[in-house]
């Protein structure tokens, strides 16, 4: 008993003897003082910390979107092959061509900025090369990096691993350097006259073998030829693609259909300024 007395009487003693101390210490200017500076400092950091609303990208309803559309990447003029020419872009005629956008204050931007836009400092351009052939490897990804943008690519499914188109190991390596790949269908043929069964194989076929190899969504889609009808934009938007590109000219903005995006054809004489002139 008395020693249970003992110990109730020194945890009194203690608890009286802390609230001496913080009574007195309340009142000691010193003490005072400094509590007010670490509440003013709380306050500050409290203030100054980003919220989720001050880091979230801004979201904007009206916006301009020109998509570049090269093929080849070579240096290329054969009198008797006038399309493969117009087809073809020197690699160092690109080279040219990305530093004028970089100069102009352009960003390259994926497609999907037509459904997700933002505010940016920079103006927003698409890159888009078609077909897949192996220049686009050797020729336009270095540059692309170099510049620090990015590009999208349209494969054609049963042409990867063929000579001169690119191989399944380039693809990964180009993706996980930041670049896009759309589906170009299996074969690159003209899709407005096929049997419903070979348009699906064509649209729906190309995209599961993209995502499979690629082990991710495949959200892009362009018209072999740029010709595509009424049962053909049904079947792509079936297949679950967000985007797909034509060949008609001009350059797009919010209120431009996703499924019929339009182009810029770039050639070794076209002029950035020009066409892209506000």
């Amino acid at each position: 008993m008395r020693i249970k007395f003992l110990i109730l009487f020194a945890t009194i003693s203690v608890l009286g003897s802390i609230a001496a101390v913080l009574f007195f210490s309340s009142r000691n200017p010193q003490v005072i003082a400094v509590q007010n500076y670490v509440a003013q400092e709380s306050q500050t950091l409290s203030e100054s910390k980003p919220t989720a609303n001050a880091t979230a990208e801004q979201k904007i309803s009206s916006f301009s979107l020109p998509v570049m559309m090269y093929h080849f990447i070579r240096s290329y003029n054969n009198p008797a092959d006038p399309i493969g020419t117009n087809l073809s872009v020197a690699p160092d005629t690109l080279s040219k061509q990305l530093q004028w956008l970089q100069d102009n204050n352009y960003a390259t931007v994926g497609l999907d900025y037509f459904s997700n836009p933002v505010a940016m400092d920079k103006k927003p351009v698409v890159l888009t090369f078609d077909d897949g052939y192996q220049d686009a490897y050797d020729e336009a990804f270095p540059l692309l990096k170099q510049h620090g943008f990015i590009g999208v690519f349209y494969i054609i499914i049963n042409n990867v691993n063929k000579p001169s188109y690119l191989s399944w190991d380039e693809i990964r390596e180009m993706q996980a350097a930041g670049m896009i790949f759309g589906s170009h269908t299996m074969n690159h043929v003209e899709l407005q006259n096929l049997s419903p069964a070979r348009l699906k194989d064509e649209v729906f076929t190309s995209k599961n073998i993209l995502e499979k190899e690629l082990g991710r969504p495949v959200n892009d889609f362009c018209y072999p030829g740029g010709k595509y009808d009424k049962l053909t934009l049904e079947a792509v938007k079936r297949a679950g693609y967000i985007t797909a590109t034509t060949t008609h000219s001009g350059i797009d903005d919010e209120k431009s259909p996703s499924l019929e995006l339009t182009r810029l054809r770039i050639t070794n004489d076209t002029s950035f300024a020009k066409i892209l002139a506000p």
